[in-house]
């Protein structure tokens, strides 16, 4: 929509006279997307401007649906002035200055002349060496001036249209720094704005410029007037003189704002391995693209990466994308269903994971159990991994086929029963072959029952006991380390009698190969050996008690008493009847070492009794009253030998 205002209609009457082009066009009627907007500009030349919300700039931003107008002023082109650029000389314009005709300064060597040239210094000696204002090899105008106030220096009558404003532009420079000029404007009768003081710089050229309205006016006298009374200097440059009408132009512009598809595929999402994501872009019947090319509403994926779609309504498109993460999933295996034995546990490990959750609500990375159940866990590869795995298995619980405890007993108790619990459902198999719940045995050793479920036979639990059968009475046998020498008591078993110098050896009874039989010997309540025998020896006379105990399955013991049988020597015997120290009695070789070697010599030397196994007899009935010599070797397997003298007195 454009509008050309003018001022008034009257100016329809003037069409013969140069009109205004009007160039203002913001576009065509638009449609823009949301979040989109559009920029509004006046093309070049224009001034004056003010938008519809206010705004002054030569451009605006517009994004919101509406009407957008906008007013501004166009200076034309068409420069009413005839050689306002004085290209044609001196020519179309009248002035009180005369032409220069020359003097002792040049052209313009007096006031009130002017001359039109390419230079200024070609004009008077003084002036600067001042070019023209458009292309600096042109024409302009150089003016000496004079002292008279409001003496016309340029003017020129232009025909007007009525109700039109006008542009007045001139421009000026001082062509000497002394005085510089001071200039007025007038139309008509009506004088433009203020006095212009022209800048001392010289060749500085400087605008002066000034709107100006027709109202019903047709012709316009223009002019440019002398105010500077300075009677030296005042001497200056006129070039490009322009009078133009001024255009006012209105156009407007609707811009319609419409809404965009709205598309949300979702936040970034995380998938586990094997699973798969949809993506539905939404607004049915409008046109989609996916970063893959294909134009369907939704799009399936089940691997990882970054997925995006395109929605456009024929205009506005809008796209959204989402991250997808795909996890690896954790496979536990607890393995397949199975039992345990009563009294027992197992330990389910379901493998691979970082975070372990049980059906028990224990966080352990395996699960120990005792107990017949259904027994679950859920496994995490990572704590920020959502995906998890499942397993689960039944754990039955099998009863122990319980058939008493290990047993001691003698010979003379075979055969002994073994009965087991009567279990329901199950199959039973005893280390000997029988397949009933009990069984009798007749000997020594180590037996076994196995159980398993009926239909089951890979689900087996077993229990074992011990029977040791051993003669009837003790069974600590004991006999002397050397075989020359005898107890106090007899040998063999039961309760025993040694010298404190003897050794003896503690047997335990003998047992069958096949049992696992730990021997533990005892001597006076403290544990002294796990040998299958035990010799006690260097012993202080006292009576200890020796206990056997066969894997805490049989016990037996014995009193043994040690006493002491050190050998006592006389060295004077009185064989004269009267029955006190008759022989030469030493005490406790008979006992303590028999077979022991006494000899007996002279005080000659001569030997006067021997024997291999002296029995405390010798008197020396034969022998007369004196000092003799003895030998004793001792039958103790050190063959330890005792040598003194020995008194025969019978007075």
């Amino acid at each position: 929509m454009r509008y050309f205002i003018l001022f008034s209609l009257i100016l329809l009457s003037y069409s013969s006279i140069a009109q205004c082009v009007d160039s203002l066009f913001l576009g065509n009627d638009t449609t823009i997307c949301q979040g989109q907007n559009v920029t509004l500009s006046v093309p070049p030349g224009y001034t004056s401007v003010l938008w519809s919300n206010g705004n002054n700039s030569n451009s605006i931003t517009a994004q919101t649906t509406g009407n957008y107008w906008v007013n501004a002023k166009l200076n034309q082109n068409n420069n009413l002035v005839i050689n306002g650029n004085f290209s044609a000389g001196n020519t179309g314009f009248t002035s009180a200055y005369t032409l220069g005709t020359g003097g002792s300064y040049g052209l313009l060597s007096n006031e009130g002349t002017y001359a039109i040239s390419t230079n200024a210094s070609l004009t008077h000696n003084n002036f600067a060496a001042c070019t023209d204002h458009t292309t600096g090899t042109g024409n302009f105008m150089i003016v000496n001036g004079s002292s008279a106030v409001n003496q016309v220096i340029w003017s020129q009558t232009i025909t007007v249209q009525p109700y039109t404003y006008y542009n007045f532009s001139a421009w000026f420079t001082s062509v000497i720094a002394s005085n510089p000029a001071i200039l007025s404007f007038k139309v008509n009768s009506t004088v433009l704005g203020s006095n212009i003081n022209v800048s001392s710089t010289v060749c500085n050229w400087q605008n002066f410029t000034q709107v100006w309205y027709s109202g019903t006016t047709t012709s316009a006298s223009i002019s440019i007037l002398n105010q500077n009374t300075a009677t030296s200097g005042n001497d200056f440059a006129i070039d490009d003189i322009r009078f133009s009408p001024y255009c006012f132009f209105r156009d407007t512009i609707h811009i319609e704002v419409i809404p965009n598809p709205i598309v949300n595929l979702g936040t970034n999402a995380q998938l586990c391995q094997g699973q798969s994501l949809t993506l539905d872009a939404g607004n049915p019947g409008l046109d989609y693209l996916w970063q893959d090319g294909s134009t369907q509403s939704t799009f399936s994926t089940n691997t990882g990466g970054t997925y995006w779609v395109a929605v456009t309504d024929s205009i506005c498109t809008t796209t959204d994308s989402i991250d997808v993460t795909v996890n690896p999933v954790a496979n536990p295996d607890l393995g397949p269903d199975t039992m345990i034995c009563e009294g027992s546990q197992i330990t389910l490990n379901p493998g691979p994971g970082q975070l372990y959750i049980w059906n028990n609500n224990t966080f352990d990375p395996q699960l120990t159990v005792n107990q017949g159940g259904t027994y679950s866990v859920t496994v995490y590869l990572s704590i920020n991994n959502p995906c998890v795995g499942i397993d689960s298995l039944e754990v039955t619980l099998v009863s122990q086929p319980h058939f008493g405890s290990d047993t001691c007993l003698r010979e003379n108790e075979l055969p002994y029963p073994l009965q087991a619990t009567q279990l329901p459902n199950m199959d039973y198999l005893w280390s000997n072959g029988a397949t009933t719940n009990s069984i009798n045995v007749n000997e020594s050793g180590i037996y076994s029952l196995t159980v398993n479920p009926l239909g089951k036979p890979s689900w087996k639990c077993s229990d074992e006991v011990e029977v040791l059968a051993l003669p009837a009475g003790s069974f600590i046998y004991s006999q002397l380390l050397n075989p020359d020498l005898t107890f106090l008591k007899d040998l063999g078993f039961g309760d025993q009698s040694m010298c404190n110098h003897q050794a003896m050896k503690n047997l335990g009874p003998i047992v069958p190969s096949n049992m696992n039989i730990v021997y533990q010997w005892y001597e006076d309540g403290a544990l002294v050996s796990n040998l299958s025998n035990y010799i006690l020896a260097q012993k202080t006379p006292a009576n200890y008690t020796l206990k056997l105990e066969l894997g805490n399955l049989c016990s037996d013991e014995i009193q043994v008493e040690v006493i002491s049988c050190e050998l006592d020597i006389p060295n004077v015997i009185t064989p004269n009847g009267d029955l006190s120290n008759e022989m030469f009695y030493i005490k406790n070789l008979p006992e303590s070492f028999p077979n022991s070697t006494l000899i007996i010599y002279n005080r000659w030397g001569a030997k006067v009794y021997s024997t291999e196994n002296y029995q405390n007899d010798w008197t020396g009935a034969d022998q007369s009253d004196g000092v003799y010599y003895y030998v004793l070797i001792l039958n103790d397997g050190l063959e330890t030998t005792y040598r003194g003298t020995l008194t025969i007195l019978r007075n």
